[in-house]
């Protein structure tokens, strides 16, 4: 593939944008055990759509939550192309109601771009800069590292028959945000 414009693009993976600084909620756990992994799973799912109308591709939790206040586990959670390990906590324990307050925030560094989700977010601004409607984007790993100057070459197709390496750049996370950049190497035909 040959590029019109052999210039770097910068795209952003935007996920659930509540868990840029962390969240809390309050449950009830209508006993004084906490909350099993898949009580939990809901619990955050559901806080999740409530905050931003959309719901998780994924969530799984290790484990529930103990009604102990600093119990803690984490949580594998997918959205709009981003995968990230959630850090999961108990705030507050509040025997007398049979309730529990936990808060959440992404682990810095867990979050990973789906190479799935490349033709969806870079399809457009490709197809200007090149004149080619991308189709497919194979990377050597399913799940690529956020984290900044992880440089992966990926095959790329496009509707009119072409082929060619596409170079992924990324610049960094902040929550389910993956910052990262495409080119096409030069060379590439």
């Amino acid at each position: 593939m040959t590029s019109k414009h052999q210039s770097l693009s910068r795209f952003a993976i935007l996920a659930v944008a509540i868990v840029l600084a962390g969240c809390s909620v309050s449950v009830s756990t209508g006993d004084s055990q906490g909350l099993s992994a898949d009580q939990l799973e809901t619990e955050l799912g559901d806080e999740a759509a409530a905050q931003t109308g959309d719901a998780l591709d994924a969530i799984d939790c290790t484990n529930g939550l103990d009604a102990e206040v600093d119990d803690a586990t984490n949580c594998s959670v997918t959205e709009k192309g981003v995968v990230a390990i959630w850090d999961v906590k108990v705030t507050n324990v509040d025997d007398d109601n049979d309730s529990i307050d936990f808060s959440w925030q992404v682990q810095d560094g867990s979050q990973r771009l789906l190479a799935s989700s490349i033709v969806d977010s870079i399809g457009a601004d490709f197809g200007r800069q090149t004149g080619y409607t991308l189709t497919a984007v194979q990377c050597p790993q399913q799940e690529i590292s956020a984290q900044p100057g992880t440089t992966v070459t990926c095959d790329a197709s496009t509707a009119e028959g072409e082929t060619g390496p596409l170079r992924l750049t990324m610049d960094g996370a902040e929550g389910m945000v993956v910052n990262f950049s495409w080119d096409l190497p030069t060379g590439a035909s």
